[in-house]
């Protein structure tokens, strides 16, 4: 998976003949959208004094029943948190009362109905004190 934004790619041919290289460079415009190639935000991604909650909201993705979030710090370790959350609505909170300043990865995965994983994403989020 790769967030929206513009790409290259780069490929080198060989058609198995002496001298028979090419190198093929063509530019790629992924865009996010709604339906099964939404995007999950975090509102507001930057949390400091006076706004201490951020809102997970996946709610422009397709058949999105609930999130899955967990965090990690910058260096990979998971963070204790608690995420609260209603089932049913593809939105989840959290709180980062006691959680030191720094740049957090929240991984969420959006489920279905079901259980299953429709979609995984990768959010920075930036905690100021």
């Amino acid at each position: 998976m790769v967030t929206p934004g513009s790409y290259t790619i780069q490929l080198h041919w060989d058609n198995g003949q002496a001298g028979g290289t090419t190198d093929i460079s063509r530019t790629v415009l992924v865009i996010g959208g709604p339906g099964a190639s939404g995007v999950v935000v975090a509102e507001p991604n930057v949390l400091q004094t006076g706004q201490m909650t951020t809102t997970f909201n996946g709610i422009g993705i397709t058949n999105a029943w609930s999130l899955s979030v967990k965090i990690f710090t910058i260096s990979g370790q998971m963070v204790p948190a608690t995420i609260s959350q209603t089932p049913g609505i593809a939105i989840a909170q959290w709180t980062v009362t006691g959680i030191a300043s720094g740049l957090y990865l929240a991984s969420v995965e959006v489920l279905n109905s079901n259980g299953g994983v429709i979609e995984h994403q990768t959010l920075k989020l930036l905690v100021l004190h």
